[in-house]
């Protein structure tokens, strides 16, 4: 487990969004970040994390030694729903993102990922 470990800011991305961001996500293998808007937009990152097959998996204590770059976009969905967009999550095989919002709707996208 994460034992004593000191909070410190890894990486940073500003202006990710027009609007308030609602809702952030990591892949499940932790190299994809998905964020939720009220602009109203859904956008996947790049998280800079080493891919999967460059170091083990995210189990137990790796994920506190996960070392994350720069943040960079990997696609956007705009206007992916009628009203802010309250929460994003991806599927456990990381192949899709299901996005809730104030318009009332669950929307369920491919995320791209293989």
């Amino acid at each position: 487990a994460c034992l004593a470990v000191k909070l410190e800011q890894l990486s940073e991305k500003t202006n990710a969004h027009s609007g308030d961001i609602m809702s952030v996500a990591f892949s499940p293998d932790g190299t994809k970040i998905v964020s939720g808007s009220g602009d109203p937009t859904i956008k996947v990152w790049d998280s800079g994390a080493p891919e999967p097959s460059n170091r083990p998996t995210l189990a137990k204590t790796d994920a506190c030694s996960l070392v994350l770059q720069k943040v960079e976009l990997l696609s956007e969905k705009t206007n992916a729903h009628s009203h802010w967009i309250t929460s994003v999550a991806f599927s456990p095989d990381g192949t899709k993102i299901v996005s809730g919002s104030r318009d009332e709707t669950i929307k369920v996208w491919d995320s791209g990922a293989p």
